[in-house]
């Protein structure tokens, strides 16, 4: 009996040697959620938990501008695909769904979708589905593509890039390994690093850019489209993979060699994810590479430009998302299954397409945001005509609109110099507001210095709190009247002051 006691007792132990060791290969999965919700979205008033992606998109809400309809999707909702319609899925994360425009109107699905009915006439042979989530990235991807299968997409469009970057930037190497190695495999390699030196482990432990080549092997974006390319073979569905616009500071005009985190994880970028890209659609005949890098590589050539297709760092704006639609449109045209419903129907040209879309092409960008920290050495109100003063806020804010809208108002200012350019404030809703900035001399002849205006209905007023250049006239003789035209044309002031110096 004792000798099978010792027997039955090594067998236990054994089985639970052989179960540890199981359990401790496996990928950690709170390591992997980590991961997949790196910044901890699933807190965001606009989105919820979710076990499988982390978190997504609110269903049947609509927040910030943004419709999400039944699906979880942003934008109208989803009904049954019609015969003889090719459905277009687009992945990815913020920039496909839109941040950086007031409204999803303004993302680049819903205008790839007014594209495709502009070659139609409307009959919306090609549909267009927004299933961008800001923070995804391609680790979400093949879960999306298979989850999307229940709407049966004949194409997925895959944007990935940014936030795969943002995610080994955020993401500590000991977190990449423990979910895609294992714990075991993660717990050898810290031993490693032990034994190696702390320096070596504490700095695995980070977030940054520490490791960063190894990390971004580990987040192997590669695989991850790759397996989004196969899940969406299975379907039958075809995939154009799109490169995330980068805006890259080494192309701005005066770029130093001193260059931010931000800098340097996109210049890493810039070389790795076309690598991926390659690498996922290699042997795959229904995936294929767009690269609109060259697009927006051109824009970056001035500031001015730079403003209008920029909303910040990353996203986009109207006019930026309109490049990036048109250059998506003019794939998916040439290819099947799209090419195959477009049929023998001409395609719109460049100016076409522009003339088309005067909410994104007429649109003029801010030169820049936020109140000024001083009001001394601005131009102040002397008069007004046919003008109202709105509520003042707590910093002695107000705004200047028309009493009467058949007429312009008009408001009188002191400017103590010539020859300076200055900030305005100015707000306007619909295309009949405009606040316009003249110079007037004694014989009362006008120039026109400044003026915000738009000729498109959307709906969207501009936003509070931007600020235009004004470039003030040289010498004396002559004076500075605001003109404000439209019953929802504003100005802002703060007490006397109207036109602010450049800080």
């Amino acid at each position: 009996m004792g000798k099978r006691l010792k027997m039955a007792t090594a067998l236990v132990m054994a089985t639970a040697a052989v179960a540890a060791l199981w359990l401790w290969s496996r990928p950690d999965p709170e390591a992997r959620f980590a991961w997949l919700d790196h910044h901890a979205f699933r807190n965001d008033p606009a989105a919820r938990f979710d076990p499988n992606l982390g978190f997504r998109l609110k269903e049947s809400v609509s927040m910030y501008g943004f419709r999400h309809n039944a699906a979880g999707l942003v934008g109208p909702e989803i009904g049954p695909k019609a015969a003889g319609t090719v459905r277009v899925a687009c992945l990815g994360g913020s920039t496909t769904l839109g941040a950086g425009v007031p409204i999803d109107a303004y993302s680049y699905p819903a205008l790839l979708q007014a594209m495709f009915d502009l070659v139609t006439g409307g009959q919306r042979r090609v549909e267009v589905l927004n299933a961008g989530v800001f923070g995804y990235h391609s680790l979400h991807t093949p879960l999306r593509v298979a989850e999307l299968a229940a709407f049966s997409p004949d194409v997925y469009v895959v944007m990935d890039g940014l936030n795969d970057l943002d995610a080994v930037r955020s993401v500590p190497q000991t977190v990449f390994e423990r979910a895609r190695l294992g714990r075991l495999a993660a717990a050898a390699r810290d031993l490693g690093r032990r034994l190696a030196g702390d320096d070596s482990r504490i700095a695995a432990a980070m977030p940054g850019l520490h490791g960063l080549e190894a990390k971004w092997r580990l987040a192997d974006m590669a695989g991850n489209l790759s397996r989004a390319a196969y899940l969406a073979g299975r379907q039958r569905a075809a995939m154009l993979l799109v490169s995330d616009p980068l805006r890259l500071e080494s192309a701005l005009p005066g770029a130093g060699q001193d260059r931010s985190e931000q800098a340097r994880l996109l210049a890493f970028g810039a070389e790795v994810l076309p690598v991926a890209a390659v690498a996922a659609a290699a042997g795959r005949p229904g995936v294929a590479l767009l690269d609109v890098q060259p697009v927006f590589a051109a824009a970056l050539t001035d500031a001015a430009t730079t403003r209008r297709v920029w909303a910040d760092g990353l996203h986009l704006t109207r006019y930026g998302n309109f490049l990036l639609a048109r250059e998506v449109f003019r794939a998916l045209s040439a290819r099947p299954p799209v090419a195959g419903v477009l049929g023998d129907r001409p395609l719109p040209d460049d100016n076409t397409l522009e003339m088309a879309f005067p909410a994104c092409l007429e649109w003029r960008p801010a030169d820049g945001s936020g109140r000024p920290k001083t009001a001394e050495g601005g131009a102040r109100l002397v008069s007004t005509a046919n003008l109202k003063e709105g509520p003042v806020d707590r910093e002695g804010w107000s705004s200047l609109t028309v009493v009467d809208p058949a007429t312009p108002g008009e408001a009188v200012l002191h400017v103590p110099s010539g020859g300076r350019t200055m900030r305005v404030y100015p707000r306007i809703e619909g295309p009949g507001d405009v606040v316009a900035i003249w110079a007037v001399d004694a014989g009362g002849t006008g120039r026109e210095l400044f003026a915000l205006r738009k000729t498109f209905a959307d709906g969207v007023w501009s936003a509070e709190g931007e600020w235009y250049r004004v470039p003030l006239p040289e010498g004396d003789g002559w004076r500075v009247v605001a003109r404000l035209t439209g019953e929802n044309a504003q100005l802002f002031h703060r007490g006397e002051a109207v036109l602010f110096p450049m800080e």
